[in-house]
């Protein structure tokens, strides 16, 4: 295990802390992790099974990370990143591989608690081997000024038999500007589920397109978002769905809703069938406001306007 115990350690370590990891977990040996300040790498463990290759560069990190053949990582993974400070630009080149029956849930926290004018880019791909299980769920805490600009990519291919589960979260701190593209292709029997959950405010702008190739036989997925655009936030989604094999299935579901006169939102789902063996391809989608009965509920037992809307958005995206 590699640790760099300094002042800069400590601060990444509590801003992680923000999206709800344990700190201690890195001064352990027991888990697998990587801890990660702008282009500084701050800690790194590796657990039997687990490879990781990762490199400083001018403006963040690069990283190979390995599960082997066969090996079933017993606690998830956690990938901290972040930046100290108001300003500065952090860029994420990340490669996944996943080996034959291997099983891994990997968790990224992503805490910018100052950030005025903040970039942080996210470029990976993943390679999920055959009959192999890989969940990820990524955590964000950003401050309450909004400098923030999130801009993940993410490329997925997903191999025979296999698993893979995606969660993203953003609903501490204002959002700023973020700005998600995901393409996930499926090989035969492999099953995709990708959920996303965004809580907007103030003059925040949200973007994301969530794209699923269903090209091997029988393969299945899901895609889901839910957000909630409060005050003057900007907000579209993308939700694609792509039938191209005999016996796929997959649905798309998007669900926004808005409170604030000055607030702008758009629902997009797409499916489209290329193969007449398609089992089933489904949507919906729909916009709508903060349920007025619950609001008003939550109210009368005491809790202002905003108290009760925050619990009910909470709640939504829990």
């Amino acid at each position: 295990m590699s640790v760099d115990y300094s002042k800069e350690f400590y601060d990444i370590v509590k801003a992680a802390e923000k999206t709800g990891v344990d700190g201690n977990i890195f001064k352990g040996t027991q888990t697998g992790f990587m801890l990660v300040n702008k282009n500084r790498i701050l800690c790194l463990n590796k657990v039997p099974g687990l490879e990781v290759e990762a490199e400083e560069v001018e403006n963040g990190i690069k990283a190979k990370i390995t599960v082997l053949e066969g090996y079933r990582i017993e606690n998830p993974v956690h990938i901290c990143f972040g930046v100290i400070g108001d300003e500065g630009e952090q860029i994420i080149e990340s490669e996944y591989h996943l080996g034959k029956n291997s099983e891994a849930k990997f968790i990224s926290h992503c805490s910018f608690p100052t950030a005025k004018k903040v970039i942080h880019r996210m470029n990976s791909t993943l390679d999920i081997g055959e009959k192999a299980k890989m969940m990820y769920e990524e955590i964000h805490f950003h401050g309450p000024d909004g400098g923030i600009e999130v801009i993940p990519k993410t490329k997925a291919f997903i191999g025979e038999g296999a698993y893979f589960r995606s969660d993203f979260k953003l609903v501490k701190g204002r959002v700023g500007k973020l700005d998600i593209d995901y393409d996930f292709h499926l090989a035969k029997d492999a099953v995709a589920e990708m959920d996303s959950r965004i809580y907007g405010k103030g003059d925040d702008f949200i973007k994301i397109r969530e794209k699923m190739s269903l090209d091997g036989e029988g393969s299945r997925g899901t895609v889901t978002a839910r957000v909630f655009a409060s005050e003057k936030t900007y907000s579209e989604v993308y939700t694609e769905m792509y039938g191209n094999a005999p016996y796929c299935k997959g649905h798309v579901d998007c669900i926004e809703v808005v409170k604030g006169k000055d607030t702008e939102v758009s629902a997009i789902p797409i499916i489209k069938v290329k193969n007449d063996l398609a089992e089933l391809i489904t949507h919906e989608a729909s916009i709508g406001r903060v349920n007025k009965k619950e609001l008003e509920t939550l109210m009368s037992r005491g809790l202002t306007e905003e108290e009760a809307t925050d619990m009910i958005v909470k709640g939504m995206l829990k």
